[in-house]
């Protein structure tokens, strides 16, 4: 049964094997990350050991993405394959260890499947940046089956097993710091630990096959100390990363903002477990002055929830232990400690909503039982239910299958919501689309974009003016970021780029250095710093920066192609050759690259393979070549001397 569980979550979420990168971190986890996309190497996997990213350290998340690359390459669909095969093994593992402890198979079955199969899951496996989300509920689902083969026969063995699988909870997402505390409670039920806390015969599906030994309340209590520890080093491990990103705690009042969100939250979990519709990657802050029957609601519903769990906590305890499981799993995301602009999100019901999800099939399972209801029917109901849960989480899946799509499915459920024009904005810029990206960016200047630096916008807006050929407007766009946000790094990188644009490399130098002395391993600032010093004629200046670009990428193509052409005008064109060699190693069909290397084999006497790599390059050109490109590998192909100074 466990395989069956794995392979039904496995087929509802193999469509997102077609989705792609999206620029809501992605980039920064993933691919426009060198930790990760080096691979595994001895540097690469102490980077991702000691390293935050987006303030957030998470090494074993980083060391998965680096074993894709590795396995499968830099594509996105090794990643999402990835995130698809722990999601689908999680749920495999959860309905395992539900059975185990309940010694109720079916119902085990029927709530792992509806959990992994739900809507809500669908940011979780299809957005490649929660591969973190994944990975903990993968090592969370590890954790429960532990603890339950400890409970049979406690060893310090089986105590480390359970503390180890915790650690690599955390070590992937430290947001399952209540874990100890869940384990207490499923010593409670369904597990019968605690001396006269027993489940009684009716309390259980069936007696348990195993009995367990059972334990005092502070036996168990004190057990959950050393995990207590782990928790408690996690946490303090992920707010030194966080820094910066707990400075929302200060914009946002705790009690006239931050915790009406809360309540809102939970009453919003609550009811998207029932209706999963109108799902989006942000969802802004709710106003309490504008929201408060919202709010009177949602704390009417968590006054209900616990009205029945307390009542139900004899007769049916899987509605309390899972009403506790919802609120202890949730509360760390709750956004009483501010992290990040938003106020709510799918990703943040994924532990807790095991806990809803026992409590509705588990009593559902025992009214059956006690009716004798048909098998047939149950079976029918639950395949119904299943099969509306699976249709909705394909069609959610679908609108992940790339930037544009799912910013534009986020404003039509927001019209007003101003991130999703920003960053739909920034999509557009980074397809091409300059014009249609200014036009989106400055529609969200109207709108308040939390979570932005104050610049931004103008930044971004000064990017596409450069993208489309307008240094002037850039520069004027830039400006105005700065004037905004003194510090912004990109904002001066691209002023700097208008200034070469404009031909004033010198200018250029001196936004780029200032860049440089701001963040000093800034890549995009080396390079536009070498770009302008090759203007400036400073070319063993520009052969360091190359060198330095090629170090910290060692996979990329461009940084030593850059230093041969550098090279072969100092008239070293041995070891431009070297470089390029390598390059065109690193990127085989690049016929620029290809084209330098013919012309500093000439330069070097080597005629024969100038000849051949240029008549190469000619014939395995797709589509016209530019003009001065063509000449100049014609000129070597018929035997002609380059000239260096190209």
């Amino acid at each position: 049964m466990t395989v069956a569980v794995s392979a039904v979550t496995l087929v509802v979420f193999l469509p997102a094997l077609a989705c792609g990168f999206v620029n809501l971190d992605d980039d920064q986890y993933v691919y426009r990350n060198p930790v990760v996309l080096g691979g595994l190497t001895p540097a690469s996997i102490a980077a991702a050991c000691t390293r935050s990213i987006m303030a957030n350290w998470a090494p074993l998340t980083i060391l998965s993405y680096q074993l894709d690359v590795a396995i499968f390459g830099t594509g996105p669909w090794g990643f999402h394959l990835t995130n698809i095969v722990l999601h689908a093994t999680a749920c495999g593992m959860l309905f395992l260890a539900l059975a185990r402890m309940t010694d109720a198979p079916v119902p085990s079955a029927i709530a792992a499947i509806l959990f992994g199969i739900h809507p809500l899951r669908v940011e979780s496996v299809a957005w490649i940046s929660e591969r973190k989300d994944v990975l903990s509920i993968f090592f969370l689902a590890v954790t429960l089956l532990a603890y339950e083969r400890y409970s049979r026969q406690p060893t310090v063995g089986r105590y480390l097993a359970v503390m180890t699988a915790m650690a690599a909870s955390l070590a992937s997402k430290a947001t399952l710091v209540t874990l100890p505390v869940l384990l207490l409670l499923c010593d409670f039920w369904p597990l019968g630990r605690i001396d006269g806390l027993r489940p009684a015969a009716g309390e259980r599906d069936a007696p348990p096959a195993t009995p367990r030994p059972t334990v005092s309340l502070r036996h168990a209590v004190l057990e959950k100390l050393p995990l207590m520890a782990v928790a408690i080093l996690a946490t303090a491990i992920t707010v030194f990363a966080q820094g910066g990103a707990l400075e929302g705690n200060a914009r946002r009042s705790l009690i006239a903002q931050r915790l009406p969100n809360a309540v809102f939250a939970v009453g919003w979990y609550l009811w998207r477990l029932l209706v999963p519709v109108n799902l989006c990657p942000y969802y802004a802050p709710i106003a309490p002055s504008r929201d408060a029957l919202l709010i009177a609601t949602s704390a009417a519903a968590i006054l209900a929830v616990m009205a029945v769990a307390a009542v139900s906590i004899k007769k049916q305890p899987a509605i309390a232990w899972g009403a506790a499981w919802f609120f202890l799993a949730l509360a760390p995301v709750l956004q009483i400690v501010q992290t990040g602009s938003h106020g709510y999100a799918d990703r943040y019901s994924y532990a807790a909503h095991i806990g809803l999800v026992v409590a509705v099939v588990f009593p559902l399972a025992a009214v059956a039982r006690h009716r004798a209801i048909p098998a047939g029917l149950i079976v029918s109901l639950s395949a119904a239910i299943a099969l509306a849960l699976g249709a909705t989480s394909i069609r959610q899946i679908g609108i992940w299958q790339d930037a544009g799509t799912l910013w534009r499915h986020t404003l039509a459920v927001d019209g007003s919501n101003g991130i999703a024009m920003y960053t739909l904005g920034t999509y557009l810029l980074e397809s091409g689309d300059p014009d249609a990206a200014i036009e989106m960016l400055e529609r969200a200047a109207n709108f308040c974009v939390d979570g932005t630096s104050p610049g931004r916008i103008d930044q971004q807006i000064g990017l596409a003016h450069l993208d489309a050929r307008r240094p002037a407007d850039a520069a004027r766009a830039f400006e105005a970021a700065l004037a905004k946000e003194p510090g912004n790094c990109r904002a001066i990188n691209g002023l700097g780029v208008s200034w070469l644009d404009r031909g004033a490399p010198q200018r250029a130098l001196d936004c780029f250095d200032e860049v440089r002395r701001l963040r000093p391993d800034e890549p995009d600032a080396v390079h536009n710093a070498m770009l302008a010093l090759v203007a400036l004629g400073r070319l063993d200046d520009a052969a360091t920066a190359c060198r330095w670009l090629s170090a910290l990428n060692p996979a990329a193509a461009e940084p030593r192609s850059r230093l041969g052409q550098i090279l072969l005008k100092l008239g070293r064109a041995k070891e431009a050759i070297c470089e390029l060699e390598a390059a065109l190693q690193l990127d085989p069909a690049n016929i620029g690259v290809k084209t330098v290397l013919a012309e500093a084999y000439a330069a070097d006497g080597r005629r024969e393979q100038a000849r051949a790599v240029a008549r190469d390059a000619l014939a395995a050109a797709r589509g016209p070549l530019p003009e001065t490109l063509l000449q100049r590998l014609e000129r070597v192909a018929a035997d002609a001397v380059p000239d260096p100074e190209r």
